[in-house]
């Protein structure tokens, strides 16, 4: 495999199987481990730790791979400005044939800039961090400003999407030494090489995934030192511009060296081509959660799947994973038979119990209220194993979406559904109102003031699942089962219902893609399945290296569920390598 098709092999995106599941999140791409980044590229490395690369068909460690000179066929990509790939320079990735962006502009007094030991002047501001976030997503910068502190050139692939929330400022980005085999992770932005450390990012998981510290002045003189014992190499802008300091403010006023074709889609497809470009892809995401319906059928039966289903949608706030894990450790027929006649509480309790969320499992000293106790003792006579209390997360979550609520709001449906697979009548619902209403439920008694067994009251929203959550509920668990279950006449009332439902929500993960498309001025309407669509682009060509071959750009295809070439399958298996 050349180095180049590591990263951004011809053809289409990953298949849906080995791709990063679930449909929200903060475009984060899967990261490798960082430990050991610094070392790799200042050797003239692009890879780190245990992680192999794929060459010629047979894993080897990365370093091995990088440590060798650029490959013919690396050389080739680079230079070909029409094979609808990125164009590799050094420190810069351009793409070929798509307008530029209009130039933004930046002011920078070059008497601010550093001396040649790179230090800035006493009194005098260096570069801001939000001009080195727009030089970074513009890639402004000439050939040769991204080393590191031994003089290895840096390639930029691809910039990574800015981040949204606590976390690194870019995430997902793909970067190479020059052997030009790649690296993905995320890259943090400071104007001092010292606030890595100063902002408490050392200590904070969620930087454990960067590769690369991009600072203008390296005041500490080391590698960046990363959660989990890891360092990322530092690329300082200062020491090129102590040689070039009046040379900034061009680069500042330089129009995007790279944009991406959504930017201009709307222009070359019209609205309508566009939008159905997006239905295809919803169309496509969809049958990819069928089928994985369909394969949790055969395992757990319908029911098994949609309990399973539910309790994974009601997983806020980075808990699915964990409500996923409750569900099959209490499975329904489990549950359905120890609750009984138990009702809402009996359920409940069951659940909680489960989850490992009650206050005596939980290491509670204080006072409960009698319904607490209650579900203390209705699980303590269940006699059933739960899950540890420290896989939940906790921190950072509003308390409407607290673990302990979450559950509550899944017991309450079940009991008020019956048979999880009771809800596949959704599928015939005649109105968006009438398909949404058996899911909306709200709290009642001890719920109505209260976010958690162990805390005391507080106001709280009325409801348990909301309009919003119910149509996600719908779309990623009802829909797709109620295709999975074998009844062809219900199956094809759903793909119907799917097609008219609106979206549940804008999402994070893809504001970036719709902000692409409106550029032009004209905004394409997004439904559910549209915005199945746009999570399909952010998961599975975006992350990818697939700007130039996306549904969206001029030279993409189409891609049918399921489809992947041999080039594809090389991208999957250096990405499940860490690449």
């Amino acid at each position: 495999m050349s180095a180049r098709r590591g990263v951004a092999a011809a053809g289409g995106p990953p298949g849906d199987a080995g791709a990063t599941a679930g449909g929200s999140g903060d475009g984060r791409a899967d990261g490798p481990d960082a430990s050991g980044a610094r070392r790799a590229i200042d050797d003239g490395l692009a890879e780190v730790g245990t992680a192999a690369a794929v060459s010629a068909g047979s894993p080897r460690p990365a370093a091995a791979v990088l440590a060798a000179a650029p490959t013919a066929d690396a050389r080739a990509a680079s230079a070909s400005p029409g094979s609808g790939r990125p164009l590799i320079t050094r420190g810069v990735a351009s793409r070929h044939g798509h307008p530029s962006a209009p130039a933004h502009t930046a002011r920078f007094s070059p008497s601010a800039a550093p001396t040649r030991s790179g230090a800035a002047r006493a009194g005098e501001a260096p570069l801001t961090e939000a001009q080195l976030a727009r030089l970074w997503r513009g890639q402004r910068f000439p050939e040769g400003a991204l080393a590191t502190r031994h003089g290895v050139p840096v390639t930029v692939i691809f910039q990574g999407r800015a981040g949204r929330g606590p976390g690194p400022d870019f995430r997902g980005a793909v970067i190479a030494g020059p052997s030009g085999v790649a690296l993905r992770g995320d890259v943090e932005l400071h104007v001092r090489s010292s606030s890595f450390r100063a902002h408490g990012h050392h200590a904070d998981p969620a930087y454990a995934g960067v590769i690369l510290h991009v600072v203008f002045e390296d005041d500490t003189g080391a590698d960046t030192p990363l959660p989990g014992g890891g360092s990322a190499p530092v690329v300082a802008l200062a020491p090129w511009v102590a040689r070039r300091a009046r040379e900034l403010e061009g680069w500042l006023e330089r129009p995007l060296l790279w944009r991406e074709p959504c930017h201009d889609a709307v222009m070359r497809m019209g609205a309508d081509g566009a939008g159905a470009a997006l239905d295809a892809e919803g169309e496509r995401r969809f049958a990819a959660k069928t089928a994985r319906m369909a394969s949790a059928v055969g395992a757990a039966g319908t029911d098994g799947a949609v309990y399973e289903g539910l309790l994974e949608a009601l997983g806020y706030g980075g808990n699915a994973p964990p409500m996923l894990a409750l569900a099959r450790l209490l499975p329904w027929p489990r549950l359905r038979d120890r609750a009984g006649g138990g009702g809402r509480a009996g359920i409940e309790a069951l659940l909680l119990g489960s989850a490992g969320l009650l206050p005596s499992q939980r290491g509670h000293r204080g006072p409960v209220e009698a319904y607490v106790a209650e579900l203390e003792a209705r699980f303590a006579a269940a006699r059933l194993p739960s899950l540890a209390p420290g896989i939940w997360k906790t921190r950072g979550v509003r308390p409407e979406n607290a673990p302990a609520r979450r559950v509550a709001a899944a017991a309450a449906l079940l009991a008020r559904a019956g048979p999880p697979s009771s809800l596949l009548a959704i599928a015939e619902a005649g109105s968006v109102r009438e398909a949404v209403a058996p899911l909306v439920v709200s709290a009642e008694g001890y719920w109505l003031r209260h976010h958690d067994v162990c805390a005391g009251p507080c106001r709280l929203p009325a409801g348990f699942i909301g309009r919003s959550r119910a149509l996600e509920i719908i779309v990623n668990v009802v829909l797709p089962a109620t295709c999975a279950a074998g009844d062809e006449a219900l199956a094809a009332r759903a793909r119907r219902l799917f097609a008219r439902l609106p979206r549940p929500a804008v999402y994070g993960a893809t504001r970036f893609i719709e902000e692409a498309l409106a550029s032009e001025g004209i905004r394409v309407p997004v439904d559910a399945r549209r915005a199945q669509g746009l999570l399909a682009l952010q998961r599975d060509w975006c992350p990818a290296g697939g700007c130039g071959r996306c549904p969206l750009s001029e030279t993409g295809g189409r891609r049918e569920a399921g489809d992947s070439g041999n080039e594809m399958r090389e991208t999957r298996c250096a990405a499940d390598a860490g690449l």
